[in-house]
């Protein structure tokens, strides 16, 4: 018999894509990315996107001890407006908001 191992992820500072991607109507991977390394951190199979699925994503990712610098996302209605303390978050079409504020903040700090 076959045994698949999933290698433990290392927490780091990291900018969070996510994104969800259907075959089919009822059968989708919901994708927790690291844009830097572009490792896959996380992934739900689901039958349907919610916000509460993405917020749940990313405080799953902060338990495992991951620091979240920034996210960028399709733009889904509420997300973009989800406060998560002091993370960014940016639609995928303006992802270079991020990268233009954590440039500025190694810079200046």
């Amino acid at each position: 018999m076959y045994q698949v191992t999933v290698p433990k992820k290392t927490p780091r500072k990291v900018i969070v894509l996510m994104d969800t991607t259907y075959w089919g109507n009822n059968f989708g991977v919901m994708l927790f990315k690291d844009e830097i390394t572009k490792e896959n951190l996380l992934k739900y199979y689901v039958k349907t996107e919610t916000n509460s699925q993405y917020r749940q994503g990313i405080k799953k990712l902060k338990e495992q001890g991951f620091i979240i610098q920034g996210i960028v996302c399709d733009g889904r209605r509420g997300l973009i407006n989800y406060s998560c303390s002091d993370v960014p978050v940016s639609s995928s079409s303006n992802r270079q908001e991020i990268y233009n504020k954590k440039s500025q903040d190694a810079c200046c700090h």
